[in-house]
C-alpha cells in the first residue's frame, strides 16, 4: 500500500485539481465509477462528435466540447492507501465546497468483495485474506462506513447534490443516464444518443472493451490485469448481491453488524440489513 506521506500528497493535489471542474463524481472505488463514466463519456463524445476512445477521460472530453466540466474522484476514500478511516484527507469536505456533486453509491458487501479481488489480483496492495480484508481499517467496513457518513454531512458543502446508486443503475440505465446528463447541465437529453451509450455500456460490452484496451485510458486497460483471471479484470461481474456467495457466513455477520452499529446514512438508495 501506498504510505500515508503519498497519499496527503495525492489527496491534497486532487482536491487542487479539481477545483476547476464545474461536476465532481465522487465514489468509493468499485461503485459503479467506471460503468458511470463510460456511458457518461460517450454520451458526450457522440453528441460532440469526439473520438469514443477518449470517452473516459471526462475532464478533457467535456471542456473540448465545450460543456461543464465533469471529472471523477475518490475523494480519499478507498482500498489502495495505507491510512485508517481517521485520516483528514478521507471524504475530505474540501472537495465539495460549492461544487455540483454526483455522488454514486454501492451496497458495501458488494463494494468490499470487488475491492478485494481489485487488491489482491489486480492492484497487488494487499495479500491477506478477504476477512482480513474486511476487517482491515485501511481496507475494509469501516472506511467505508466512515466515507459515506462524512459524504452525507458533506453534502451542505455543495452547490447541488444528484446521488445515484449502483442499484438504480442496474434497475433503469436509461433514466439513469438522463438523470446525470441533465445534472451535468449538458442540455435535454438525446434519447436516441441515451440508447446507443446505455448498449455500448453493457457489462459483456465493457468487458470486450477492457479485453482489446479500446479506451484511451489506464482504468480499462486489460494489460493491468496482473492475474490474468476474471477476478482480476477492472470489469468483472456486474452483479448485485454477489458477496453472498464469496464472503464466508461469519464475515457477512461481522460486516452486517459493523453496518448495523454505524447506521445508514443514505436510507432512501442503500439497504442495510
Amino acid at each position: 500500500m501506498r504510505s500515508s506521506l503519498s497519499f496527503s500528497y495525492g489527496q491534497m493535489r486532487d482536491i487542487i485539481r479539481n477545483r476547476s471542474a464545474d461536476v465532481i463524481v465522487v465514489s468509493y472505488p468499485k461503485s459503479g465509477r467506471t460503468w458511470h463514466r463510460l456511458a457518461l463519456g460517450a454520451y458526450v463524445a457522440k453528441l460532440s462528435g469526439l473520438e469514443l476512445s477518449k470517452a473516459l477521460d471526462t475532464r478533457k472530453l467535456t471542456a473540448k466540447a465545450g460543456l461543464p466540466v465533469v471529472t471523477y474522484s475518490h475523494n480519499g476514500a478507498n482500498f489502495l492507501d495505507n491510512v485508517g478511516p481517521a485520516h483528514p484527507f478521507v471524504a475530505s469536505r474540501l472537495l465539495w465546497m460549492n461544487k455540483r456533486v454526483v455522488l454514486l453509491l454501492r451496497d458495501p458487501r458488494d463494494v468490499l468483495v470487488s475491492s478485494y479481488h481489485h487488491a489482491t489480483e489486480r492492484s497487488r496492495t494487499f495479500s491477506g485474506s478477504l476477512s482480513a480484508f474486511v476487517r482491515n481499517p485501511a481496507t475494509g467496513i469501516d472506511k467505508i462506513m466512515v466515507a459515506l457518513h462524512a459524504w452525507k454531512n458533506n453534502m451542505n458543502s455543495a452547490s447541488d447534490v444528484l446521488i445515484q446508486s449502483y442499484e438504480s443503475m442496474h434497475k433503469d440505465h436509461q433514466s439513469a443516464l438522463e438523470d446525470a446528463v441533465r445534472f451535468c447541465g449538458f442540455g435535454q437529453p438525446d434519447s436516441t444518443i441515451i440508447d446507443q451509450c446505455v448498449e455500448m455500456s453493457t457489462f459483456g460490452r465493457m468487458q470486450k472493451f477492457e479485453e482489446e484496451s479500446f479506451f484511451d485510458h489506464g482504468s480499462m486497460k486489460g494489460r493491468k490485469n496482473l492475474s490474468g483471471s476474471k477476478a482480476g479484470a477492472k470489469v468483472r461481474e456486474g452483479r448485485i448481491g454477489g458477496y453472498a456467495g464469496q464472503m464466508a457466513a461469519e464475515d457477512i455477520a461481522y460486516v452486517n453488524e459493523r453496518m448495523k452499529h454505524l447506521g445508514n446514512p443514505f436510507p432512501d438508495y442503500l439497504t442495510f440489513p
